[in-house]
């Protein structure tokens, strides 16, 4: 197995709005995703990752709102049994993609601030 990242660098609008999408197709399981806020960002700032999909169902990877504090995040989905049976939080799995990896941000306030966002993927 290798690891990979993807980095952005998303500007926003007047309109607090900004997002990204990488050009390159790629899939594997999300490792960690690194994200680090302008130091004047809007406390209200959301950052969204996800992969829209590539004829398979879309996936959200991460969501962080109301937030503007760097850090890691590791996100994990519940797994389930081979019928598709109850989860448990002892079952959890690494996030799989198939699509272009995408960074979006939101309400970083109206004066225009770079987020730096790593996503980190196995393959």
């Amino acid at each position: 197995m290798s690891l990979d990242f993807v980095n952005f660098s998303i500007t926003n609008d007047s309109s607090g709005d900004g997002a990204e999408t990488n050009p390159v197709v790629r899939c594997g399981y999300i490792e960690a995703i690194h994200v680090d806020y302008h130091g004047s960002a809007d406390a209200g700032t959301d950052v969204i990752i996800d992969v829209p999909g590539q004829g398979l169902q879309s996936v959200t990877v991460l969501t962080l709102t109301n937030n503007k504090t760097d850090g890691w995040w590791y996100p994990r989905g519940l797994a389930c049994d081979a019928t598709g049976g109850a989860h448990s939080p002892e079952q959890i799995a690494k996030v799989a993609f198939f699509g272009n990896i995408r960074a979006t941000v939101d309400e970083a306030g109206a004066t225009p601030y770079e987020t730096k966002i790593t996503v980190f993927f196995s393959y």
